[in-house]
């Protein structure tokens, strides 16, 4: 009885066809930031700091990531983690930050409701989640302030992030060591850093803002008009 369905990804879009939905009942417009920041300086940062915006569950892969990390703080010691998000866990993820000795670089800060001073002070977003990731919205807010990305290919992440041009994502989902070296060649490459983040920074402005969320929305609703209009003629006749 539903006449239409509107996905933030294409890798919604075919979960929904997996499941016997028509392609005509099907459209695909992306999340939208109706907020993103001018007169940026989208420049290699001095500091070393990476940041992820996600709650802290099992989906998000909080705790292989802390393995990963312990890897890349041996190669560059003077990296700064900083996690935020709502702990779903009751403390997991900051027990195991203190088991592995890696209170040093790894921060949790908890749920933040403006997140922007934290995008703004930090070098790269890692998204370490394992599944079930449509269309972050963490990401492109992470893109806007001119950060690269780092995570794994999975579901509606490569639509967002092209791998060697915004950031650097991860085809083997939960390969804890090529997540950490995908950090390091980030961290570790000035120029790569900075190229990355451009176009980045340019990605954000161009394809993900409120309006061009809102005129998705409203093209496929014109059509869900003129074709209920059409149907309504074909059953007056």
């Amino acid at each position: 009885m539903i006449d239409g369905y509107v996905t933030n990804s294409t890798a919604a879009y075919r979960t929904l066809q997996q499941l016997g939905i028509p392609s005509s009942k099907l459209a695909t417009a992306y999340n939208g930031l109706d907020a993103i920041p001018f007169s940026l300086d989208v420049t290699a940062k001095p500091s070393l700091v990476v940041i992820t915006v996600a709650n802290l569950n099992y989906r998000k892969g909080y705790e292989p990531y802390l393995h990963a990390i312990s890897k890349v703080v041996n190669v560059i010691p003077d990296v700064k983690f900083i996690f935020l998000g709502r702990d779903d866990l009751g403390g997991i993820i900051q027990s195991k930050i203190q088991s592995m000795d890696l209170t040093k670089w790894v921060t949790y800060a908890g749920f933040q409701q403006d997140v922007s001073p934290f995008l703004k002070a930090s070098s790269l977003m890692v998204l370490p989640s394992l599944y079930c990731e449509g269309c972050p919205t963490s990401i492109m807010e992470a893109m806007s302030f001119g950060l690269p990305i780092v995570a794994y290919a999975i579901d509606g992440i490569p639509e967002l992030v092209e791998s060697g041009k915004e950031g650097l994502l991860v085809e083997q989902v939960g390969n804890v060591d090529f997540l950490a070296d995908s950090i390091v060649a980030v961290l570790g490459n000035t120029e790569l850093r900075e190229r990355l983040s451009v176009a980045a920074r340019s990605k954000a402005e161009t394809t993900f803002s409120i309006t061009n969320c809102c005129k998705s929305h409203e093209q496929y609703w014109n059509r869900l008009i003129y074709r209920t209009a059409q149907l309504a003629a074909y059953n007056g006749k």
